[in-house]
């Protein structure tokens, strides 16, 4: 996937939860890659770890998985790394569609390192001959207290709006994965089916399977139905349309058909989701 960068605006807004944090924060690509950090160099602990080969690709693997789990929830993510330290990720998003993640780690959140520091050497002592120097690298990290990790990892969620709304990230509106994510955003209310892109866009149904996998982390129908019912729930919401009128408006022309597909979906019936909207405004 291409991906326009507005570099020097992103350098800066990397720059600058750096300096707030001291920690490093990236931006990898769709396909987990990182395309931009700062600082360029990692920690001294990662830099000891990712200095043996194997360690490294366990590095890469990390960053993948984490990002892919933010790719099927749609939500930041915090975890522990295969060499004990926090990170914290989180999805950037373009026309609804996740197209690059945002990550701040390598972080101690253990305030009594000794006593921590034997599950430290057992996930490290494959990978790292001078254990030394790696405990000395661990000790001298700073602690970040569970409130203070939160606190920047809602700054990191504050970052990645402020990046989609400014597109300092954005998608090459050539790229095919855009135009069939634009395709499927456009024709909601229409008759939507893996023929029908396939058919649009001339392609086979492996590579739409493929794109799908790639760009929205499941089939190509779910996302169908998580977009239908994400403007359902909108319509729901925010407007006095009837129900009827709101099944129609996302390409459902059955009202009991709609009952029945919200229901599956959200665990309740669309009347029931309106009200419940409705009781949280007032209270």
């Amino acid at each position: 996937m291409a991906n326009f960068l507005d570099i020097e605006k992103l350098k800066k807004l990397l720059q600058s939860f750096h300096h707030l944090t001291g920690l490093r924060i990236v931006i990898f690509d769709r396909s987990f890659q990182e395309i931009l950090g700062y600082p360029s160099e990692h920690c001294k602990f990662c830099s000891y770890i990712r200095s043996n080969e194997k360690a490294l690709q366990k590095c890469y693997a990390c960053d993948a998985a984490a990002c892919q789990v933010c790719q099927h929830t749609n939500e930041l993510y915090l975890y522990t790394c295969h060499a004990g330290l926090s990170e914290v990720v989180s999805p950037i998003y373009y026309n609804n569609t996740i197209i690059a993640y945002l990550m701040f780690g390598q972080i101690c959140n253990y305030p009594d390192k000794e006593t921590i520091w034997p599950f430290i050497y057992e996930r490290c002592k494959d990978y790292v001959s001078d254990m030394q120097a790696l405990k000395s690298a661990f000790f001298e990290k700073t602690y970040f207290s569970l409130e203070t990790l939160q606190a920047s990892a809602n700054i990191i969620e504050a970052c990645t709006a402020y990046i989609h709304l400014s597109e300092l990230i954005r998608q090459d509106s050539n790229d095919l994965p855009f135009r069939i994510n634009q395709f499927i955003t456009c024709n909601l209310d229409k008759v939507l089916t893996a023929d029908t892109i396939c058919q649009t866009f001339h392609i086979s149904h492996s590579r739409l399977y493929r794109i799908s996998e790639q760009l929205y982390g499941c089939s190509i129908g779910k996302q169908i139905k998580k977009l239908r019912i994400q403007a359902a729930q909108k319509l729901l919401r925010d407007s006095d349309l009837n129900i009827s009128e709101i099944a129609t408006r996302i390409g459902i022309y059955d009202y009991n058909y709609f009952t029945k597909y919200f229901k599956q979906a959200t665990g309740v019936t669309p009347s029931l989701y309106r009200a419940s909207c409705s009781t949280n405004a007032e209270s």
